[in-house]
């Protein structure tokens, strides 16, 4: 390849990463267009994704290689990991390989995406937090005039950026936290009075997304980040009256953390069904589970004596409502325990660079100990393609881990040379 082609390779290499960030930022659900031959979706991360991974598929080898001498436990795991789940899709009972080959695709996408994203191209964090912080504006903005126009105090699904009201809400949560973190960061105060407005409006639309797991995880995140900000601790605690405050005052916010407290209402009776139907699937098959993707069929055919609502739309897009449990019942349980010790040192690794050079990754570790509460109470991972809020996600967390583990490395690379 020429000098001059591999600069337009790059160029466009780079556009499509861009173009990649904006699409899973804003998960915008209204770019939809139907033809004659098929339903074509321009919003939707997953053809950029693919495009993307194509084009820096040789980072992806690089990144994993140098892990494997910087990062080689966290490496280790996640490749087992990756290597666990194919198996268990390809031994699953349930399964069908002509179909599950897709299941396969999906996993890698991840594994290929978390890989190259940690090759540098986190590097540049701030144009990466420019462009979430204005998809964040864009979508708060649009779905909080969407909210006054079909009512306060209604529960939607179908909003026009990030469509579901509980991954709505987790996108919300992880930006909040990323908000929060540059605003007290800024040395410029025209830049924090920008952003202050922005936090606002984030925390107000976290509210009437009426996502209960997602507010306890904000609120559980917060008070983690008010004893990191040990600076900024006047300024946390009144965002956290502030939100505590507002709660009170958002029409259904109370009924609902009541009704779920108490074990009332549907969802919470239904959600603990389903956890103890799974944990019933983990006995059966602890060690490679029923195969990615195949929860609902088999939850349903041989562990459900719950009488659950439109069971039909159930079936085909169920999952175990804990990320955790999801993965022990679908993958086994050594993946599921693989996945969270990777998870958690790659978040311990930051916290002790955090204490040693006093460095400014708080936003990020504060919102992935966030999901991490979050992931008790649902699940963002299905192993399929079509739940595509979910999908955005994911993805959105692995740009946050791999920003972590990139930092991590990078200390290593700084104490070699010392």
């Amino acid at each position: 390849m020429t000098k001059t082609r591999f600069e337009i390779y790059k160029k466009i290499s780079f556009i499509v990463f861009y173009i990649m960030l904006l699409l899973l930022f804003l998960r915008a659900d209204f770019l939809k267009f139907e033809t004659s031959y098929a339903k074509i979706s321009i919003s939707t991360v997953k053809n950029t994704v693919l495009l993307f991974i194509i084009l820096y598929l040789p980072t992806a080898f690089i990144s994993l290689k140098e892990s494997m001498k910087k990062s080689k436990i966290v490496s280790f795991l996640l490749l087992s990991s990756y290597l666990l789940i194919i198996l268990s899709i390809i031994f699953s009972p349930y399964g069908d390989f002509s179909k599950d080959y897709k299941q396969i695709m999906v996993i890698t996408v991840y594994f290929l995406f978390f890989f190259i994203m940690k090759n540098g191209l986190v590097k540049d964090w701030k144009i990466i937090k420019k462009i979430l912080i204005c998809s964040f504006f864009i979508v708060a903005v649009t779905n909080i005039v969407f909210h006054v126009f079909h009512g306060m105090d209604k529960i939607i699904e179908s909003y026009p950026f990030w469509p579901g009201k509980n991954m709505f809400a987790v996108f919300l949560m992880l930006g909040l936290f990323v908000i929060m973190d540059e605003m007290f960061s800024a040395t410029n105060k025209k830049e924090r009075n920008i952003l202050l407005p922005l936090l606002i409006l984030g925390i107000v639309s976290l509210l009437f997304a009426y996502s209960r797991a997602a507010l306890l995880s904000f609120v559980i995140g917060l008070i983690a980040f008010l004893f990191m900000r040990r600076g900024k601790r006047k300024a946390s605690i009144i965002i956290l009256f502030f939100l505590l405050l507002s709660a009170n005052f958002v029409p259904g916010i109370k009924n609902r953390i009541k009704e779920g407290v108490m074990r009332k209402d549907y969802n919470t009776k239904e959600r603990i069904a389903i956890w103890k139907g799974t944990m019933k699937m983990i006995q059966d098959r602890p060690l490679l589970g029923v195969g990615a993707s195949h929860f609902s069929e088999v939850f349903f055919n041989n562990y459900s004596d719950f009488k659950f609502e439109r069971k039909k739309e159930k079936e085909k897009e169920y999952h175990s409502h804990n990320l955790l449990l999801q993965f022990f019942s679908e993958s086994g349980v050594p993946v599921g325990i693989m996945l969270l010790i990777a998870y958690f040192l790659i978040i311990i690794g930051s916290l002790k660079k955090q204490i040693n050079e006093k460095t400014q990754d708080y936003g990020l570790i504060c919102a992935l100990f966030a999901y991490s509460i979050y992931s008790i109470f649902d699940s963002t991972y299905n192993g399929r393609f079509t739940d595509a809020s979910m999908f955005h996600v994911n993805l959105i967390v692995l740009v946050f881990l791999a920003r972590l583990l990139y930092l991590n490395e990078k200390k290593i690379d700084g104490e070699n040379k010392k």
